[in-house]
């Protein structure tokens, strides 16, 4: 009788779980006819910072996490979870009415030491992309408006990356396997939170998109992917001419698309470096090409800048990007740059779209 009485406690309880996760209020502004959601990769350490904070509120709905939701970082030994920073950056966005953008939970790179070494079995694979996916998603998909399951998974030319931790244990179907568990999850806690494949030099059409093109196509029709999104990384005065057509090869196949992790880096010379005005006024024309063409996709959901301030940007901080800079909307006294100054009125007039 008392094991009958603890397994409905148990039982009751999990009911009255899944009823708050379903009823928890999320913020407004969803993807709308004003077009896509404006949003920007952040850090928990810049949240300290008043002035920081004071740019994301006012200028940004949809926060993305730079490394705190990566897998390195939530469970850095096997067995041992660390959400300290994570649950920072979904506390914020909660309370100032935000949505979150959960990054990354399968990767090429930053996958903790014991998912790298190999000496895991399949099963034991499974079991951790199981695992790490409910205590993510349960924790942090109540104001989720999307979260990249997988990411940075191709090669140049359209193939699985063998290099990836995960392809050697669980083979070319891994990607599937994945998918399948975070659905099954995410249906359980807010089937609105978009699952996305999100990578890099896809942008334009090239054998890498085409590879993207097809994997996300088998994904969807299988009932598991969502939406892919597009890093956007780019240089000045290289925004890819066939980027629009690109984007509408996917939503023609029935999938949403993000453009996740905007910067466009500029020529940075003397000491300390800096740009030319040239650059200058060419970066905010490449911004408004690259926001004006997801704003004319039907499909587009967002747009997410990455980074806040110039210090900010991993372009700043990356020995492969030398000699290049420059690459945010804000400067590193947190003032709009001309690209920023340029986009307001149509694109950051509120928070709300």
């Amino acid at each position: 009788m008392l094991f009958m009485l603890r397994f409905l406690f148990v039982i009751l309880l999990r009911l009255w779980q899944l009823r708050l996760a379903s009823t928890a209020p999320r913020p407004d502004g969803g993807p709308s006819a004003h077009g896509p959601l404006m949003g920007v990769g952040i850090t928990a350490d810049g949240l300290k910072i008043e002035k920081y904070r004071d740019v994301v509120n006012k200028y940004f709905k949809v926060l993305t996490p730079g490394n705190e939701m990566k897998l390195d970082h939530l469970q850095p030994q096997q067995g041992h979870f660390d959400f300290a920073a994570a649950n920072e950056i979904h506390d914020y966005a909660k309370q100032n009415g935000k949505f979150l953008r959960i990054h990354t939970m399968f990767a090429k790179n930053q996958n903790p030491d014991w998912i790298k070494s190999g000496s895991l079995q399949p099963q034991d694979m499974k079991n951790a992309m199981s695992n790490i996916l409910e205590k993510v998603i349960s924790q942090y998909s109540d104001i989720a408006i999307g979260m990249d399951v997988c990411n940075e998974i191709l090669n140049d030319q359209g193939n699985l990356d063998d290099q990836n931790p995960w392809l050697p244990k669980l083979g070319d179907n891994w990607v599937h396997g994945a998918f399948e568990a975070a659905k099954s999850i995410r249906d359980k806690y807010n089937k609105d939170m978009l699952l996305f494949i999100n990578d890099f030099n896809i942008e334009s059409i090239n054998p890498k998109s085409d590879g993207m093109l097809r994997l996300a196509t088998g994904l969807k029709n299988a009932g598991l992917l969502d939406a892919v999104g597009f890093q956007t990384h780019l240089i000045v005065n290289q925004v890819p001419p066939d980027f629009k057509q690109n984007l509408e090869r996917f939503t023609k196949a029935g999938l949403k698309v993000a453009i996740t992790e905007l910067d466009i880096r500029l020529p940075v010379t003397g000491q300390p470096p800096v740009a030319s005005q040239q650059d200058k006024d060419a970066q905010k024309n490449d911004y408004a090409k690259v926001f004006d063409i997801c704003k004319s996709v039907d499909g587009c959901v967002s747009v997410t800048v990455w980074g806040v301030t110039y210090k900010d940007s991993w372009i700043e901080n990356d020995p492969q990007f030398h000699g290049y800079g420059e690459a945010t909307l804000f400067d590193n006294d947190y003032n709009p740059t001309k690209a920023m100054q340029n986009l307001q009125s149509t694109y950051f007039s509120s928070t709300t779209h």
